[in-house]
């Protein structure tokens, strides 16, 4: 889903998420339904906006009679018909409007067109992919797990960063690239860099 522009969250990760937290309409919730049979292995896979809309349901189906693998192709099938993720900003009325600006993702970040960029560290290539104008995440084609997932701050090119494992640390950007200051053990950060591609 990673290569479709879709950040997947796991249910366990969801009430920590800084992206479900402030941006819960944003968000998308996955619904696999098994609709099997006695020979083929059957799903529905459905995804429901925060209103429980759904927003796109897909069926597929697979031959394997190993129920776990069959499962697992139907929904390799299903995955495969599912839309790049492109996102619209959709405006809402708001009574109490504040007269401060809030810091947005795309300061320093040079990414303003929300088209993705390539970040490398350590023989790592990392996509930046912008969630929303606070929040924006990098990914690998590894894992369908973000790698880090960067919510804006009060203070300009400063994120609070949450990783993978789940450790919160800070990031900023500086010449162009993006900084994390890594957590080494005893309390000590280390700075990783990644640079723009």
């Amino acid at each position: 889903m990673v290569q479709k522009k879709y950040a997947v969250i796991d249910a366990s990760q969801r009430l920590q998420s800084a992206i479900v937290f402030n941006t819960p309409c944003d968000v998308l919730t996955a619904d696999i339904i098994d609709n099997s049979s006695l020979l083929s292995s059957r799903i529905i896979l459905e995804l429901k906006d925060c209103k429980n809309n759904i927003i796109f349901s897909e069926k597929a189906s697979s031959k394997i009679k190993d129920l776990r693998g069959g499962y697992q192709d139907a929904l390799k099938q299903a995955l495969l018909r599912l839309p790049i993720s492109n996102p619209k900003a959709v405006s809402q009325n708001k009574a109490n409007v504040s007269t401060e600006t809030s810091p947005t993702v795309n300061s320093s970040g040079d990414n303003s067109d929300n088209k993705s960029q390539i970040y490398l560290n350590q023989g790592r290539n990392l996509q930046r992919i912008n969630i929303s104008d606070k929040v924006f995440i990098l990914s690998d084609n590894s894992g369908s797990v973000p790698f880090a997932t960067f919510q804006v701050t009060s203070k300009n090119d400063v994120f609070k960063v949450k990783l993978k494992n789940g450790e919160t640390v800070i990031g900023y950007f500086e010449n162009g690239n993006i900084v994390i200051d890594m957590p080494v053990g005893n309390g000590d950060f280390t700075k990783e860099i990644f640079t723009a591609k």
